[in-house]
């Protein structure tokens, strides 16, 4: 047993370290743009999702045995449960929670996996396809507060969303300026 907590502690202070938290000052914090609201409900959504995708499977591999369900029964209610499970995965992994300028100059987006867990991204610069560019920062600030959902595109082929509207934090002016592919000051 001590073996275990001294092996935890040891990976504990391994990742701190990696971290840059022993013997370095803290990092500058990201200047967040965006932030969504309800992301949490959106995790537990995914979580339950999940958890009914699995027991669902289960109920209806016992059922059939017992009950001799009729097939096609059982094939559309798998299927439904896997449709909308594979949708729900495609929006968590495209729409961000957190949009925010990392102290290295790069834009940082933030996503739910398909497990419900946080993932961060760090763009390069110019890897951000601007949706807003050619439009005047007045304008485009405005259309960015007004939006309720807001498409950006990834080098890539990556299609994010936004939704600015019902944002729990969000500065206008310069999530336009990112969108437009500016430099934010």
């Amino acid at each position: 047993m001590l073996a275990v907590v001294a092996t935890a502690a040891v990976r504990r202070g391994a990742r701190a370290a990696a971290a840059g938290a022993i013997g370095a000052p803290p990092p500058e914090p990201a200047r967040i743009l965006y932030r969504a609201k309800g992301v949490a409900l959106l995790r537990a959504v995914v979580r339950l999702k999940l958890l009914q995708l699995a027991g669902g499977a289960g109920a209806l591999t016992a059922l059939s045995g017992v009950a001799q369900l009729d097939a096609a029964l059982a094939a559309g209610t798998a299927g439904a449960a896997v449709g909308c499970s594979c949708a729900l995965i495609w929006l968590q992994t495209r729409f961000v929670g957190e949009l925010a300028l990392a102290p290295c100059g790069r834009v940082r987006l933030s996503t739910l996996a398909a497990s419900g867990a946080r993932v961060d991204a760090l763009l390069p610069p110019g890897a951000l396809i601007p949706p807003l560019a050619g439009l005047p920062p007045e304008k485009a600030a405005a259309f960015v507060a007004g939006a309720r959902v807001l498409a950006f595109d990834v080098e890539g082929g990556k299609r994010f969303l936004l939704a600015p509207r019902s944002a729990a934090r969000l500065d206008a002016r310069a999530l336009a300026a990112v969108l437009a592919g500016e430099a934010v000051t």
